[in-house]
Order: structure tokens, then C-alpha cells, then sequence
């Protein structure tokens, strides 16, 4: 049986959703929807089937792992399998992509500038600070 976490497009919607809500608690629709739009432009890794179910698999995932450790574990997991599966592009697009959901909510963390960095270096993307800008 094939763990949720060994299929690369749950893996990206898993980080995209740890990034939208993990940074302020919140998941609002303008980060949902950056989300969908996000796993939609990566057609390359995943069929229309993928795609409609790998946000709910992340969702669940991400509620049944709880808070703080269990996240963090299957965030680590979900890092691993893109560091592996991902062309150099897949993973530069990735950390686009976090910046576009981040930048949803027309607000940015420091946590959440940390948090597209800290993906970025560990799927060895190099990323300008001023790429990720901090509004608050």
C-alpha cells in the first residue's frame, strides 16, 4: 500500500498547505484558491485525477497529524519525496509557487519568508530574500 505521502503531487499540496495555513493558522480563500491554481499548473507531475485528490489528502493528513511535531515530521517527509522526485524546474517552480500563495492574502510573515526559504534551501533552490517580501 502506497503511502500519501510517496505520491509527489499530495507531497506538493501538502508543503503548499503547511505554508498557507502552518505560518498564521489561517487558511483564507484567496490562499485556497492560490493552492488549486498552483497544483493545476503542475500538470507535468500529475493527471486531472491527481489533482483532485491530492488537496483533500494533504488537508487530511495535515488535521490528523495535530499540531507542532506530527506536522513538522510529515512536512519533513513531504520535503524528501519532492527533494527526490522533482527536476530542478519542478522544485524552482515549487518555491514560485510558495511565494504565490504566501503573497495571497496580500500580507507576509516573517515566518512565512522563512518558511519559502527554508523549502527552498532544502530542495536546493537558490532564492533572492527580496523575492520573498515581508509586508508585516
Amino acid at each position: 500500500m502506497t503511502r500519501p505521502l510517496d505520491d509527489t503531487v499530495v507531497a506538493m499540496a501538502y508543503v503548499l498547505l503547511t505554508c498557507a495555513h502552518g505560518s498564521d493558522g489561517q487558511l483564507d480563500v484567496h490562499e485556497q484558491n492560490a493552492i488549486v491554481e498552483r497544483l493545476a499548473g503542475s500538470v507535468e507531475v500529475a493527471s486531472a485525477a491527481d489533482l483532485e485528490a491530492a488537496l483533500p489528502s494533504a488537508v487530511a493528513l495535515y488535521s490528523d497529524a495535530g499540531d507542532g511535531p506530527g506536522r513538522a515530521r510529515l512536512l519533513e517527509q513531504a520535503l524528501e519525496r519532492l527533494k527526490q522526485d522533482l527536476s530542478r524546474s519542478s522544485a524552482e517552480r515549487l518555491v514560485r509557487d510558495l511565494i504565490e500563495v504566501v503573497d495571497a492574502d496580500d500580507v507576509v510573515l516573517s515566518v512565512e519568508r522563512d518558511f519559502v526559504l527554508g523549502v527552498a534551501n532544502r530542495l536546493g533552490v537558490a532564492v533572492d530574500v527580496a523575492e520573498v517580501s515581508e509586508s508585516s
